[in-house]
């Protein structure tokens, strides 16, 4: 009876990492981060339960390109309630480190963060590089047989450079677990 519920135990891990690894769907997040200002809506009265939900609203709002959800409001003086999702204009506007808040840019790509998709190359990631990895997923979408992209985050050990973004037209091709990249899909 142990070796059954500890496979159960062992699913379940692994599916909560597989999430953990996923950013949300059409954003990139960033925890314990507030994008001060360029406010296009009041976040006080846009209540959502989760960072995710405040993704979906940026993405659903005309003008929408980043997003703050409020997750512990305490340190923010009163008045600030759980679920306050502010909506912004620009990149990332006044990146300040903060408990209080999850913060995120609207990407248009799904993207899994230690993740490679080797091969279905369409171009020389050595020679295209990007600045981030949602850098390298607008190179994608703007590229019209692109479907998936990996971007080098790190040094590996077989050559690639930080900032190498190659571009795939196969869907997740090869997928498997690396460190080194963050891959995604448009």
């Amino acid at each position: 009876m142990a070796a059954p519920m500890h496979l159960a135990a062992a699913v379940a891990l692994a599916a909560v990492l597989a999430l953990a690894s996923t950013g949300a769907s059409g954003c990139s997040t960033d925890f314990n981060v507030d994008y001060r200002g360029s406010d296009i809506n009041n976040g006080g009265s846009n209540i959502v339960g989760s960072a995710q939900e405040c993704c979906d609203k940026c993405e659903a709002t005309t003008g929408c390109e980043s997003w703050t959800y409020v997750k512990s409001p305490g340190t923010l003086g009163t008045g600030r309630k759980v679920g306050e999702c502010w909506l912004k204009r620009g990149y990332k506007p006044g990146y300040t480190s903060h408990p209080c808040c999850t913060s995120g840019v609207v990407t248009g790509c799904e993207m899994e963060t230690n993740y490679d998709y080797p091969g279905r190359d369409i171009n020389n990631g050595n020679l295209e590089t990007a600045s981030s990895a949602e850098a390298c997923c607008k190179k994608c979408r703007d590229r019209y047989n692109c479907v998936s992209w990996t971007y080098v985050k790190e040094y590996v050990k077989q050559g690639s450079q930080v900032g190498e973004c190659w571009l795939k037209d196969g869907f997740k091709p090869n997928r498997r677990f690396d460190t080194c990249c963050t891959s995604g899909t448009v």
